[in-house]
């Protein structure tokens, strides 16, 4: 189980540092940002189990509205609507790291999701719970401007 984990997180921190040594640095374009959007429909990987997943889902973060929409898509269609509690953000060389704290209405527990905002071409990943999601993404235009 120690060997497991500590692959699992040097896994980690080789997605991270994979996205850091592949991007450039300019930051300016992303400090201001009102949301972000992601379309999973990529194999994503897991490091708890250690295995990658097909995923169809969308995360949909309203950081000025401080709104999160999370869309599962297998099966029946089912999207819940989360209260963003807080926003912390870290610039690194080549990504942002949004840490973003999302309050449940219907059991009012807290979560955390890392939206990684790569700055050489906009690329989102989203980091939840070890488990990183990829595929299309977009920024979002908040409702209040």
């Amino acid at each position: 189980m120690k060997n497991s984990f500590l692959t699992s997180v040097q896994k980690s921190f080789a997605i991270i540092l994979f996205a850091m040594t592949f991007s450039l640095s300019a930051f300016a374009q992303n400090s201001n940002l009102q949301g972000v959007s992601l379309h999973a429909t990529e194999l994503t990987y897991d490091l708890e189990s250690d295995e990658k997943i097909k995923e169809n889902q969308i995360f949909s973060f309203s950081f000025k509205d401080k709104v999160f929409v999370h869309h599962l898509m297998e099966g029946d269609m089912v999207a819940q609507v989360y209260s963003i509690v807080n926003v912390d953000y870290t610039t690194y060389d080549g990504f942002v790291n949004y840490k973003t704290t999302v309050k449940s209405g219907i059991s009012g527990s807290e979560y955390v999701y890392n939206v990684f905002v790569l700055d050489a071409d906009n690329s989102v990943i989203v980091e939840y719970d070890g488990s990183y999601y990829f595929g299309t993404s977009c920024f979002i235009r908040s409702f209040k401007q």
